[in-house]
């Protein structure tokens, strides 16, 4: 399957400059959605759960790195922190229901399963951790 792409424009928070992001979903990962956002010379991808994007968009959630919640009019709000910077987003609210639509049109909310390799597994599993 090839992923789902769905590039658009964020605006810093109470600001009208546009950075260019890009929405992703691989089914091979189907839990998690990637926010890729190109500001400048430089960017950063930012990973998290695909439910936890579905939750922000009727709720305020999350903790720590990724706190997701509506925002005024058409907006889903997106704060982002690290130890190297912190960082407060705007996207439209209808975009983003518009891609998780279109994650689920590839791996159906509920029917998420990753592939692993079972003997790899095992010996994860059976690893002596002394």
């Amino acid at each position: 399957m090839r992923p789902v792409r769905l590039p658009t424009l964020a605006t810093l928070w109470c600001r009208t400059h546009p950075v260019p992001v890009t929405w992703m979903y691989r089914a091979t990962d189907p839990y998690a959605v990637t926010l890729c956002i190109r500001a400048g010379r430089g960017g950063a991808d930012w990973s998290f759960c695909r439910e936890l994007l579905a939750a922000g968009l009727l709720m305020p959630v999350g903790h720590g790195d990724v706190q997701l919640e509506p925002g005024p009019g058409d907006t889903l709000r997106i704060e982002l922190s690290s130890p190297d910077g912190h960082t407060v987003l705007a996207v439209t609210a209808a975009e983003a229901h518009r891609f998780l639509a279109q994650t689920y049109e590839q791996v159906p909310l509920g029917e998420e399963h990753l592939d692993i390799d079972k003997a790899e597994l095992n010996a994860l599993c059976n690893r002596d951790h002394s």
